[in-house]
């Protein structure tokens, strides 16, 4: 292991870093040194982004690395691209999608990953809950295995990019896609080129992006006015709330339990708290049920 990935292995154990690159183009992480990381990645809760691209991890470094991820619930970001996983190591890694939490973004660009381990993705993809960006261009998934990443994305209402260039994907592949964008409106992006799409099936996959953007950019000036509407809210309950204090001293001071105040509060509408405010000075030896009756349905209750 050469000193500048020992040191940075070190840190890592250590939790005095928060973004591992070990990104060499020099195969510098093989299989070995992807367990020392897999092991203290399995107690560090500081590294949010791990970029162990361009190197020379196997399978069993994927296995290694996967075993961790199902624990490690810190990673956002993980680089796996430029290694040599095979579908072997795509399956371990799929394996830790299904119970990880954390990541967002994936790469797994240049792997060597064929039909096979597309559809083992695909079936991690339908279960996880945190994946936001996947990256598996430069591989051999092909039209078959785009299918089970298209069925996959049905599901997943959670994925906005996905990228799938160099893949030798034909537009009976990007037909699996374009149907699957019918039913997913969360997919914005998509990066498709250096495949063999025509023309017609990009402009329709292009169509049905914009379609997505518009309606994400709608959803949320509608998020930004619910926030607005809830801050007006509080700010409105805040007066009432200064308002009324009144009422609340005139009920501390009956004494009434701390169960009976919240009763109390959280029932009232401003015609009743009128009602309430005009009713309980004048008459200090009030029931609570009297007062519980009044700010709920505005009137006292009347014992003969």
């Amino acid at each position: 292991m050469i000193p500048e990935v020992e040191e940075a292995i070190e840190q890592f154990k250590e939790n005095r870093i928060t973004i591992l690159e070990l990104c060499t183009y020099e195969d510098d992480v093989g299989d070995d040194e992807a367990r020392c990381i897999a092991d203290a990645l399995k107690s560090n809760t500081s590294v949010k982004i791990l970029d162990l691209g361009a190197n020379n991890i196997g399978h069993i470094g994927g296995r290694y690395l996967s075993e961790a991820l199902k624990i490690n619930n810190s990673i956002t970001n993980l680089d796996l691209g430029g290694n040599n996983l095979g579908d072997l190591g795509t399956v371990y890694i799929a394996d830790a999608l299904r119970v990880n939490t954390s990541i967002k973004t994936l790469s797994l660009w240049n792997n060597n990953i064929s039909t096979n381990g597309g559809r083992y993705l695909s079936e991690a993809i339908k279960v996880n809950t945190s994946l936001t960006t996947l990256s598996l261009g430069f591989n051999n998934i092909g039209d078959d295995g785009v299918r089970h990443i298209a069925e996959a994305i049905k599901v997943n209402k959670n994925i906005s990019k996905l990228i799938l260039e160099h893949n030798n994907i034909s537009d009976i592949g990007f037909q699996y896609i374009l149907d699957a964008l019918q039913v997913n409106t969360s997919i914005t992006e998509l990066i498709g080129e250096l495949n063999r799409i025509s023309r017609g099936v990009f402009d329709e996959i292009q169509t049905y992006l914009r379609k997505n953007i518009t309606l994400k950019n709608n959803q949320s000036s509608v998020e930004e006015r619910e926030a607005e509407l809830e801050t007006e809210t509080l700010s409105i309950l805040k007066d009432k709330l200064e308002e009324h204090t009144l009422l609340l001293k005139n009920a501390i001071l009956m004494n009434l339990p701390h169960e009976n105040l919240i009763k109390l509060f959280t029932r009232f509408n401003e015609q009743q708290i009128t009602k309430a405010e005009e009713y309980i000075p004048n008459n200090p030896d009030c029931s609570l049920d009297n007062i519980v009756h009044l700010l709920g349905y505005g009137q006292v209750v009347e014992h003969e």
